[in-house]
């Protein structure tokens, strides 16, 4: 028996992933905005966060953001007062990008807008189907 078209799209994991991407990106920069950040930078600052000091293209293969994009991000992020670029020690050519006390006190906005998020995007399910969804995608990531 040949599976039809429909049902092949309705039931592709793939597709289901890509349409809850779509919405949780769309959501995520919608809540950015009244900080005026975009996802990309978001994500830039949430791995400054962790660790500050790293260079640009440690960055960029950390938040999977293309050599002109994550470029771009930082400039943006300076722009703002929340990073700022230092010579690197090792390399005449790189940068490593540290927070500035603004980008420090963002944070917890940040943190908050996460759980926000992941609230309004798990509020269907119950705690158990939560715990097992996340486990489920942490076992495939």
């Amino acid at each position: 028996m040949i599976p039809d078209a429909k049902t092949t799209r309705q039931t592709s994991v793939g597709r289901m992933l890509n349409l809850l991407t779509r919405k949780l990106n769309a959501e995520m920069n919608t809540r950015l905005q009244p900080l005026g950040l975009n996802l990309p930078e978001f994500s830039i600052l949430m791995i400054l966060l962790e660790r500050e000091g790293q260079t640009q293209s440690e960055l960029g293969k950390k938040t999977a953001i293309p050599a002109h994009g994550t470029t771009r991000s930082i400039d943006a992020l300076a722009a703002l007062d929340l990073v700022e670029r230092r010579p690197d020690p090792t390399s005449r050519r790189s940068h490593r990008i540290f927070l500035t006390r603004k980008g420090h006190q963002i944070g917890p906005q940040l943190f908050s807008i996460v759980s926000e998020v992941n609230g309004w995007l798990l509020n269907r399910i119950n705690d158990q189907e939560k715990q097992a969804f996340a486990a489920t995608l942490a076992k495939i990531l």
